[in-house]
């Protein structure tokens, strides 16, 4: 299923849709994805205006927000992509040009409309929402994206394995780093409630076991032969080389 979709064949079908649709799309799974995260916002962000602000329009503030937010969450991602692809030409040239920006961009599509569905039992079951929405989110964004990675570096990488570890590492490392930051500062706070330490440690749990399943996949990569036309010569597999250390 996951090797057709990513497939030339389909890429090729796919492409043909203008790239502006496929930033409405992203934009459109990002909002529905957190519609009920959104929802909450929306509620106490009205609640604390109206306590502050007698008289104050909070509706006409609120149709301002959200396609503000729609619009900054299609460049921040087209940010990060092309930050991405751009470490990828430096090291793995091949798989940077395979098209992986709109990969990218289609994965994280799909991603975010799986959890929009599955986070509409959020409004039935309010009470999971918090930690429902951390797992949900994580599992996901894990899930397809080793897909996609594993896909990806095994038909275009000329040593997969190497630009599986490459990718991969940065990804479980910047999450894991950030999320246990998150952790540690919530120490530093006085108010902070036991479902907010709870939902922080899940969220690293997580990541952990997203690094074994990476290392699963590493290992599988690993035996497949070098692609026909050399091994790319690497002086090392530093993951971090590229930001200086």
């Amino acid at each position: 299923m996951f090797a057709k979709l990513y497939s030339e064949t389909t890429i090729t079908k796919l492409k043909k849709i203008p790239l502006i649709f496929w930033y409405l799309f992203y934009g459109i799974a990002v909002m529905f994805a957190s519609v009920y995260t959104l929802k909450e916002i929306g509620q106490d962000y009205i609640a604390l205006l109206n306590e502050f602000i007698t008289g104050f329009n909070t509706g006409r503030l609120l149709i301002l927000f959200y396609p503000t937010l729609f619009v900054t969450e299609i460049i921040v991602f087209e940010i990060i992509a092309y930050f991405a692809n751009t470490l990828l030409v430096r090291r793995f040239p091949e798989v940077a040009h395979s098209d992986f920006v709109f990969k990218l961009r289609l994965t994280e599509i799909i991603v975010f409309f799986a959890v929009g569905a599955l986070s509409l039992l959020f409004f039935a079951f309010p009470v999971i929402s918090s930690t429902g929405s951390v797992v949900l989110n994580s599992l996901f964004q894990a899930f397809f994206l080793g897909i996609f990675l594993y896909e990806l570096t095994k038909n275009y990488a000329r040593t997969p394995h190497a630009a599986y570890k490459y990718i991969a590492s940065l990804y479980v490392g910047i999450n894991l780093v950030l999320n246990v930051l998150m952790l540690t500062m919530l120490f530093t706070y006085q108010d902070t409630t036991v479902m907010e330490y709870v939902d922080a440690g899940i969220k690293v749990g997580l990541y952990l076991f997203i690094a074994f399943m990476a290392y699963l996949q590493y290992g599988k990569l690993k035996k497949l032969p070098p692609k026909d036309g050399g091994t790319m010569v690497l002086k090392d597999e530093t993951v971090f080389k590229d930001f200086g250390f």
